[in-house]
């Protein structure tokens, strides 16, 4: 394989995530809109519109790796 300059590395991914989990997290809260009486800020509509887009999101990257993937299988098999 022509690789000229390529450097392997190994990630060890459980100490990666320990330290991901470990470190502070910078939590931001949105101010809503209207606040219900009881103190809750979520809003529904918000919360909906978010769910839909990251579901949209989330479609369209697995439709682009599918494709990808098919694409590589197609070369290895020589289609």
């Amino acid at each position: 394989v022509d690789t000229p300059n390529f450097k392997a590395k190994d990630i060890d991914f459980a100490r990666e995530m320990q330290r991901a989990n470990n470190a502070a997290v910078d939590v931001q809260y949105r101010v809503p809109m209207q606040p219900s009486e009881d103190g809750n800020t979520v809003e529904l509509n918000s919360e909906q519109a978010r769910f839909s887009q990251n579901s949209m999101d989330y479609q369209s990257s697995l439709t682009f790796l599918n494709l990808q993937i098919s694409g590589i299988r197609e070369a290895i098999e020589g289609k």
